[in-house]
C-alpha cells in the first residue's frame, strides 16, 4: 500500500503467504492473529506490531539471506516455542 495504515485481523483458519511492507507513506500498523490462524512468512516484513495466538512460519533462507520480520511483539508465553518457527 502507498498511503495510509493497514491494521490487519487474521481469524478464523485464516491463513496469509507472502511478507507485508509500507510503499511510499503507507505502512501496516499491526497484524493481530487467533489460535487457529497461520502466516507463512515467505519475505521480509515490516509491521507496527505482532500479536499472536497463532503460527508465523518464516521461510528457510535463501543463499544464507533470512527473512527478517522487525516489530514489537506480544505472543503469549505458552505458545512461544510453537508459534514462531522456521520452514
Amino acid at each position: 500500500m502507498e498511503s495510509g495504515v493497514a491494521e490487519i485481523s487474521l481469524t478464523n483458519r485464516s491463513a496469509l503467504s507472502g511478507a507485508m511492507l509500507g510503499l511510499g507513506n503507507g505502512q501496516v500498523g499491526s497484524v493481530t492473529m487467533d489460535s487457529d490462524s497461520v502466516w507463512n512468512l515467505r519475505g521480509s516484513s515490516v509491521i507496527g506490531t505482532l500479536e499472536s495466538a497463532g503460527e508465523v512460519i518464516f521461510s528457510a533462507p535463501v543463499d544464507t539471506q533470512f527473512v527478517s520480520l522487525p516489530c514489537a511483539a506480544s505472543i503469549p508465553d505458552a505458545t512461544v516455542p510453537s508459534a514462531i518457527r522456521r520452514q
